[in-house]
């Protein structure tokens, strides 16, 4: 029988081989670490680079400073290339779009230029929902509500699926005391949102605080709990989501969604014991979940393995 089998494994291998590409040809060189480029960024500031090398070595300058993020010198080559006379791409509303972006992503000391460079996008299209949206965020970072809002809602008007002043305009809700709503767009938006999710982050981080240092309050359901979990674990306030979340249970112990994300959340800290408490909880409001008990038996096969407490 033995014979049998390895015989089998050996046709199926060869069969695959016949098929395969060469097995001579090297693999992929790793890429390369963040180091490595910062190396290879001096070495081509050193040799002259933007201005004093080949057309080949000033491309790879570029990615390099797009791939390193630093953002005030692509913005400075972009913000030159852009006003050089007669250049064509200057005619682009992406591309003010982006030297307002990099502009935008060097901080404070950017917002004048930042916001010129979204002005020109507009002066070139004066609809164009992107570039609304931008000059939304920007108000809205500077904490001019009213303009950020007024902003989105022209961009909305242009484009209702802008992903980015659909957020905008959700979060500023959180400064009204509008938890449930805030937390309903934002999980609508799903996939959409993800591009921005760093700015998401730090806009909910400060709507957020400012919400609480005002009173915070909204009234105590399992549902507005569950929608402020959610927002202070998008804005990266784990522990204090875990707490909302269990307020949330509390009151209605029969969520089973609710406890799943409580697990979820538990599991992401390393909090191993307290995740699989989350998944009984879950179970037991409603055992009819395949993934939920085949996700608590692996659990519980680590647990037993590595100890209670926190993952190894």
């Amino acid at each position: 029988m033995l014979r049998i089998v390895v015989a089998l494994v050996l046709s199926v291998l060869f069969q695959t081989a016949s098929h395969a590409q060469p097995w001579q040809n090297p693999p992929e060189a790793p890429p390369p670490s963040r180091q490595d480029m910062i190396n290879r960024f001096q070495q081509l500031t050193a040799a002259g680079a933007p201005f004093n090398v080949s057309a080949e070595l000033y491309e790879e300058y570029l990615g390099l400073i797009q791939n390193l993020d630093y953002q005030d010198l692509w913005a400075d080559l972009l913000e030159k290339k852009l006003n050089e006379p007669g250049n064509q791409e200057a005619l682009d509303v992406k591309n003010w779009l982006a030297l307002g972006e990099a502009h935008f992503k060097t901080g404070m000391h950017g917002t004048l230029k930042a916001a010129e460079a979204f002005q020109h996008a507009l002066t070139l299209n004066p609809g164009h929902a992107d570039a609304l949206a931008r000059l939304g965020q920007l108000h809205h970072r500077e904490g001019q509500y009213d303009l950020a809002e007024s902003k989105y809602r022209k961009a909305l008007e242009s484009d209702p699926e802008n992903a980015l002043a659909l957020i905008g305009t959700a979060v500023l809700q959180i400064r009204k005391g509008d938890i449930l709503n805030t937390s309903r767009t934002l999980d609508q938006l799903g996939v959409k949102a993800q591009p921005y999710d760093v700015e998401t982050r730090l806009m909910l981080r400060q709507a957020l605080t400012a919400f609480e240092h005002h009173g915070g309050w909204f009234d105590d359901t399992a549902e507005n709990h569950n929608a402020y979990a959610r927002l202070l674990y998008r804005s990266g306030r784990l522990t204090d989501a875990i707490l909302a979340a269990r307020r949330a249970v509390t009151l209605e112990p029969a969520r089973s969604d609710i406890w799943n994300f409580i697990a979820s959340m538990q599991l992401q800290i390393g909090n191993l014991e307290q995740a699989k408490q989350a998944y009984d909880q879950s179970l037991e409001a409603n055992p009819d979940q395949p993934a939920i008990t085949d996700t608590r038996r692996q659990l519980i096969t680590t647990l037993t393995t590595s100890g209670p407490g926190k993952a190894p």
